[in-house]
């Protein structure tokens, strides 16, 4: 039987060489892996997560991935690669339809919030991603008995918005300021 985990991860490693983060670290390392790890340990959806960027983010097409993964990891990896002529919102809908998906998106999302991962100062546009990856996070479904490995954000919308809120007044008399406690 073929190791579709690690297949995944050659591949999506060699896929992504020389890519960087914007705080310039390796793609791969710092948030294609991290996303791996932060999904349950099944197959599918690890192969998946290895693979959730190969096709928005480089030459790869989907009918490579197609051709050497599972119709499952494939059919992920189509709905995880958002059309250039589709909303944000349609997007998420699209997510929500495919469970691997979900579990993979929930995933990426959290990563894409680790506010730690952006170089100081943050700018009003990283506090405003930041919410929108929130409400994505909080609209997707959670995971049947598990799934997630990592834990949903502390906040809810509605504090998210407030965070954000004292984030924007703070940001213009004291630039390195991350985290808000309220």
């Amino acid at each position: 039987m073929i190791d579709y985990i690690e297949k995944a991860k050659t591949f999506a490693m060699m896929a992504h060489k020389g890519q960087t983060d914007k705080a310039g670290e390796d793609y791969f390392t710092a948030h294609v892996a991290v996303v791996a790890d932060g999904v349950e340990p099944d197959p599918l959806v690890k192969a998946a997560a290895y693979l959730h960027d190969t096709v928005e983010d480089t030459g790869t097409t989907i009918d490579i991935i197609r051709a050497e993964f599972p119709q499952e990891v494939a059919e992920a990896v189509s709905v995880l690669t958002r059309g250039k002529d589709m909303t944000y919102s349609e997007y998420i809908w699209r997510v929500k339809q495919n469970d691997i998906a979900v579990k993979v998106k929930r995933a990426d999302l959290v990563s894409n919030m680790d506010l730690n991962r952006i170089p100081y100062p943050l700018t009003s546009k990283d506090l405003a991603r930041e919410a929108k990856y929130l409400r994505a996070f909080d609209i997707l479904p959670t995971a049947k008995a598990g799934g997630f490995l990592h834990q949903p954000p502390l906040h809810s919308n509605r504090s998210c918005c407030v965070l954000h809120d004292v984030r924007q007044a703070l940001l213009p008399v004291c630039p390195t300021v991350r985290y808000v406690l309220v």
